[in-house]
């Protein structure tokens, strides 16, 4: 028989390696994430590629109370950019998500410090990109920027710097037909222009406007279009039906919500202007309140900081100096304290930093750690796919070894069935041995074999661990053990010791297959009781005349029997 070794874990012993595997696994990535700002929640945007998280970036930013998320995603974006993981395609978006991280710095957490560095060093990334839809968009975010500056400090405003800067980026915009952004574009100018009361300076871009096809799917063309209509009724002198124009500006529901608040606020503002230019004060008072109802319920500081002043402006013109020195202070105050949030007075520094390439320590430990985990947690997954695998091998050896012993265990059932057979043949059936090299003559040789044979097939004694080739020489009356030997030898085809174990592993296995008589005993003890005193030397001589494990023969009997 095929001498196999089998060392073959159940599947019980590998569920539960797989289980403990598994929270191992579990475990080691938790702690490769619990110290990293951005994978604390939302992990799996981690594995996201970089175009859906910037479209799942956009998403949350048009969400106004779901900033932190919209962060998050351009976080991962810009790490990736900085990491050099991102083919050119993909640099564009590291763009995008730079400018939206702006506006994100400037319009919700009003660190403008911050703002003005992921615009520059988004709006330098674009130009290396030749990206020439997020270009002008660069140019208006900037704009606004400067212009919340303005705000802050009004003696410093340059509505002329702040237009031209507009009209750049709408010649871009109208370049490429970036629609979206030319919308913001024509608010933002048309305000300022406004404010400025010099409308006359972009009376080209007005004109061009009004008689651009726009697409119907541009949300806030409506807006825009009325707004702009109405600056062209004022310039025209028909001033009533222009304010009526503002007062009816139509706010597109399908706007995000930040949006339309925007819109709201705008609309409010132009006619605060409008008001003050035609002298009247109810009205500017009106529109005064209205802004400040938007700015306190929506908790805009920068705009607060507007309304406060405008309210000054106001009383101060009413020659009510109690109440203009009351909104002085509190615009001071305001200003003040958006100053301090957003240390605007530092983005000279920060863009210094950024021309020399310098980044924040606390960035570049995060950064570091980031690494570490990602590492580990990478580490760790291919430790597990290896482990995995190695289990899958196991278990295909488990199932090729179950197969094999089948077809040993049938060949062992076959042999015993044989030799049962050939037990109850007649002496003169069994096949006659060859002589040539023995001393005693065939007579004596044949009467010989059939001694041995008989002692082997119905003498208990074989199975005693002390029987000997003396004892055999003695049962079969011969004269000598070398005579019994050179017999053994040369009709069996082993020597007395293989003989005997060949007879014992086949009465084991009778016993193994009689479940019903021997069930109750262990494996040891069939050893013991068929002449084995070690238990090892027992399973290695089984699995050398059978080629499987006494154990794992066991097991398909009772599996044949229940079957």
């Amino acid at each position: 028989m095929k001498k196999i070794i089998t060392i073959v874990p159940s599947i019980k012993q590998l569920t539960l390696v797989f289980v403990v595997l598994m929270i191992c696994f579990g475990a080691l990535q938790g702690s490769a994430v619990e110290n990293s700002p951005h994978q604390l929640k939302n992990t799996e945007w981690l594995k996201l590629p970089t175009d859906s998280l910037s479209k799942l970036g956009g998403y949350f930013l048009r969400k106004k109370n779901i900033p932190d998320s919209a962060y998050h995603c351009y976080s991962i974006i810009i790490d990736r950019y900085h990491d050099n993981k991102l083919n050119k395609e993909e640099l564009k978006y590291a763009a995008r998500a730079m400018h939206d991280m702006g506006l994100l710095h400037m319009d919700v957490y009003y660190d403008y410090m911050k703002a003005n560095t992921y615009l520059l060093m988004g709006q330098d990334l674009a130009i290396k990109c030749n990206d020439s839809i997020a270009i002008p968009l660069f140019s208006v975010s900037l704009g606004t920027l400067y212009q919340s500056n303005s705000i802050l400090n009004p003696d410093d405003m340059d509505y002329i710097a702040i237009i031209n800067q507009y009209k750049n980026a709408f010649n871009e915009a109208v370049k490429v037909k970036n629609w979206t952004t030319l919308q913001a574009l024509v608010i933002n100018i048309l305000n300022a222009a406004f404010a400025g009361d010099i409308l006359p300076m972009i009376s080209r871009e007005m004109d061009m406007y009004s008689r651009m096809e726009i697409p119907d799917a541009v949300k806030d063309r409506d807006y825009c279009r009325a707004l702009c209509h109405g600056m062209v009724l004022w310039r025209q002198g028909q001033r009533q039906k222009a304010i009526a124009t503002f007062k009816s500006l139509p706010i597109s529901c399908d706007l995000p919500m930040y949006n339309q608040i925007q819109c709201k606020y705008i609309m409010h503002e132009i006619l605060y202007h409008a008001f003050i230019k035609l002298n009247d004060d109810e009205a500017t008072l009106a529109e005064i309140q209205a802004m400040e109802t938007i700015a306190v319920q929506e908790n805009l500081p920068v705009c607060m900081t507007d309304v406060y002043r405008y309210y000054y402006l106001f009383y101060r013109s009413q020659n009510n100096m109690a109440l203009a020195d009351k909104y002085e202070l509190m615009w001071h105050r305001q200003r003040d304290q958006v100053i301090r949030m957003t240390h605007f007075n530092d983005m000279k520094d920060a863009d210094f930093m950024m021309q020399m390439g310098k980044k924040d320590e606390q960035m570049r430990n995060i950064e570091h750690k980031r690494k570490v985990q990602q590492a580990i947690l990478w580490a760790t997954i291919a430790t597990m796919i290896l482990i995995l695998g190695l289990l899958w091998m196991l278990y295909r050896k488990y199932r090729q070894v179950n197969e094999q012993n089948r077809v040993l265990y049938h060949k062992v059932q076959e042999s015993l069935a044989a030799e049962e057979a050939l037990r109850q043949l007649h002496a003169q059936n069994a096949v006659k041995p060859k002589y040539q090299r023995t001393p005693l003559d065939e007579n004596t040789c044949t009467e010989l074999i059939e001694r041995i044979k008989q002692v082997m097939e119905s003498s208990h004694e074989v199975f005693n661990d002390t029987f000997s080739l003396d004892r055999l020489t003695e049962l079969v009356d011969a004269k000598h053990s070398n005579y019994v030997s050179k017999v053994i030898n040369e009709h069996f085809g082993c020597n007395f010791h293989a003989l005997i174990n060949d007879r014992r592993i086949k009465e084991a296995c009778r016993r193994m297959n009689d479940t019903a008589k021997y069930d109750n005993q262990t494996l040891k003890a069939i050893a013991q009781s068929v002449g084995f005193n070690s238990y090892p030397n027992f399973v290695s001589t089984f699995r050398k005349f059978t080629g499987m494990t006494p154990s794992a023969y066991l097991k398909l009997t009772r599996i044949t029997l229940n079957n």
